[in-house]
């Protein structure tokens, strides 16, 4: 292949997929196609090329963000910054969408810049070319000739911040990176970039990238996975197109909370490395801005989280055999970045799963009532002694129900259910199912009570709602249940220590959600119906 070229440039061989994208998209048409997988419409574009960086080497499947960004960035180009730096979860698809406007440019005949592994592209209307040496590269691209030319900078995972040529220069910057400052925040604050975060994945978005690998796995199946192990693609298509994913990727998560200590609990949101992401995810604090939104062409704030209910069961568990003081200092350390109502739900669950651990309580249970279709707070009281400090245990929904008698144990469903949140039992003749809640109001389901039902095989059983002190609430109760399988009971807890409890941790006060926060309203469990 000749080509005339400067001394900076040189050729790609025309085997090269950038070569071959160049050849099919410049100056033509994307020809993007609606497709449907299973129970699952997506788009995608045939490129039959090899590109490493994509999760299938023919199909490129656009993302429902891809076209909100794309026409985003374009916008807050034209307003004349300086650079965009594109934050968020590893293996959410940020190198995927710098194809993605690589494809576009091409389509549009467009220069573009694109450094991805380690190489430039430098793109024309002549072919695609690398830089030949680095030494002066800034130089290079200072030329007028590349003014306003998009750079898509991909994090390089030798280094922390982009190479200075391509943010420091006459080119516009796009950098996809995770987030984590170091790898941004100089060149940002240098040239004043705009931030923009990416939310997760959706279920319908991920159920498109599984499905063409795995075709036979369902919607639901890809969602109980996602409120598992969170919304990183690479981790959900790894339990599914490996044999021993599932196994793999607890191993990654045990791994990851051995490796955090108490020191390490507060930099794990404020400043997260790399590793945290098996733990944690980020998104945008505030819903996605739309045009003519003055929040369009302005940064976007990252909030961050822990990344299931499930991986928070799990941190709770790794810091629950230390002392009640050191669990309280990580609610406290944890207090200060969960914004979302779920999460100071599940503080208040967690706290409580602890409390009645620890045992040696006497609770005082306020009986519940129904009136027409609700369950409401009576007057008479019950008083209820723990007895035995419990091992905490978190069970999988295929246990056997002989699995789950012991005694001595406080029983958690490591697959979430809309009905309660534990249980636990005194020999054969009393179980006790919980439910914790900040919510004014909560729904029972009929086919959650009837598997507690099942796993407390008791004489008589109790169901208790456990809310903070002074909380208004009322349940609905299920049409087609018998009610009386259960006794119902309300207990106030005033989130330092509980009503009536025989023993008090001296000093363990923490501030009571505000009663507008609802509840946990997700189904992980979508394998309940056939746990036996």
């Amino acid at each position: 292949m000749t080509r005339t070229t400067d001394d900076a440039l040189e050729p790609i061989f025309p085997g090269h997929w950038t070569q071959l994208l160049h050849n099919r998209y410049w100056g033509k048409s994307l020809n993007i196609v609606d497709g449907r997988q299973g129970d699952c419409s997506y788009r995608y574009v045939d490129l039959d090329v090899n590109i490493r960086v994509l999760h299938h080497s023919e199909r490129f499947i656009i993302l429902s963000q891809y076209d909100y960004f794309f026409q985003r960035i374009i916008a807050i180009k034209e307003f004349a910054e300086d650079g965009v730096v594109l934050l968020g979860n590893p293996g959410i698809g940020k190198t995927a969408f710098l194809i993605f406007m690589l494809l576009n440019c091409l389509v549009n005949k467009e220069r573009v810049v694109l450094a991805l592994r380690g190489t430039i592209f430098v793109v024309n209307s002549n072919g695609v070319f690398t830089i030949r040496s680095r030494t002066h590269l800034g130089v290079y691209f200072d030329h007028p000739a590349y003014r306003g030319v998009l750079a898509l900078v991909d994090s390089d995972e030798r280094s922390n911040e982009p190479d200075p040529g391509l943010v420091h220069s006459e080119l516009f910057a796009v950098h996809a990176t995770w987030p984590q400052p170091s790898h941004y925040r100089n060149w940002v604050k240098q040239r004043r970039a705009i931030t923009l975060v990416m939310d997760p994945l959706t279920v319908d978005d991920m159920h498109a990238l599984v499905s063409l690998e795995r075709p036979e796995h369902v919607r639901e199946e890809v969602e109980a996975a996602m409120l598992r192990y969170g919304t990183d693609s690479r981790t959900i298509l790894q339990v599914f197109t490996f044999f021993d994913g599932a196994t793999i990727q607890e191993m990654e998560i045990q791994t990851s909370l051995r490796c955090l200590s108490w020191s390490q609990l507060e930099n794990l949101i404020w400043r997260p490395a790399d590793k945290d992401y098996t733990l944690i995810q980020c998104s945008r604090s505030k819903p996605s801005p739309q045009r003519g939104d003055r929040r369009y062409l302005a940064q976007d704030m990252i909030a961050h989280s822990i990344a299931s209910p499930y991986i928070w069961k799990l941190l709770y568990k790794h810091f629950m055999e230390s002392s009640l003081q050191e669990i309280r200092r990580l609610f406290v350390s944890l207090a200060g970045f969960i914004s979302a109502p779920d999460m100071r739900s599940w503080i208040f669950e967690a706290w409580c799963h602890d409390r009645i651990c620890q045992a040696d309580l006497a609770l005082t249970l306020t009986e519940m009532m129904e009136d027409s279709s609700n369950l409401v707070v009576g007057q008479n009281t019950r008083t209820l002694s723990l007895g035995q400090k419990r091992g905490f245990e978190i069970y999988p929904s295929f246990f056997r129900y002989a699995d789950t008698e012991d005694s001595s144990k406080y029983y958690v469903p490591r697959e979430h259910n809309s009905t309660f949140h534990s249980f636990l039992r005194f020999s054969g003749e009393v179980g006790v199912g919980f439910w914790m809640t900040v919510s004014s109001r909560h729904t029972l389901k009929t086919l959650d009570l009837r598997l507690l039902e099942k796993r407390l095989d008791v004489e008589e059983r109790l169901f208790v709602f456990v809310v903070p002190a002074g909380h208004t609430f009322q349940c609905e109760v299920p049409a087609h249940y018998r009610m009386n399988k259960f006794k119902f009971y309300i207990l106030e807890v005033d989130f330092g220590h509980f009503v009536d409890q025989v023993k008090v941790a001296p000093g363990l006060h923490l501030e009571t959600p505000s009663n507008a926060d609802s509840g946990l309203d997700l189904d992980l469990d979508s394998d309940l119906d056939t746990e036996e």
